[in-house]
């Protein structure tokens, strides 16, 4: 499995498809901006720019790794609490376009149907 994290690096970030991994704030808000037309996820927890823009949050917060947690644990509870232990949830948790979250939990879903299911709302 691709990780663009890797071991949580705060400054990660994904721009459609592409990974870049800057080492300092500055260089990460430089990123951001210059692709602000895009799709992009940010930090640790790879959180989805929809995310920020929903909650109306700043992406600079997004770069501090406790936040960064804490509001995608956050989300990641919400959708499962939503959706229930399936790869629906964590395909929302990344993307509210459901084609590019059919895109992201498909192929997990399908080599792991142990997942699919668990507790699901009925």
């Amino acid at each position: 499995m691709r990780v663009e994290s890797r071991g949580g690096e705060p400054y990660a970030i994904n721009v459609s498809k592409k990974s870049y991994y800057p080492d300092t704030f500055s260089e990460a808000m430089r990123i951001i901006i210059e692709n602000s037309d895009k799709r992009f996820d940010i930090g640790a927890m790879q959180i989805n720019k929809w995310w920020f823009e929903r909650f109306g949050y700043d992406y600079k917060y997004g770069f501090d790794l406790c936040w960064n947690i804490d509001f995608g644990g956050w989300i990641l509870a919400s959708e499962i609490n939503r959706y229930g232990y399936t790869w629906e949830a964590i395909g929302n948790y990344h993307s509210k376009n459901k084609e590019i979250s059919r895109e992201v939990h498909y192929p997990y879903s399908k080599s792991d149907e142990r997942f699919n299911g668990i507790n699901k709302k009925k």
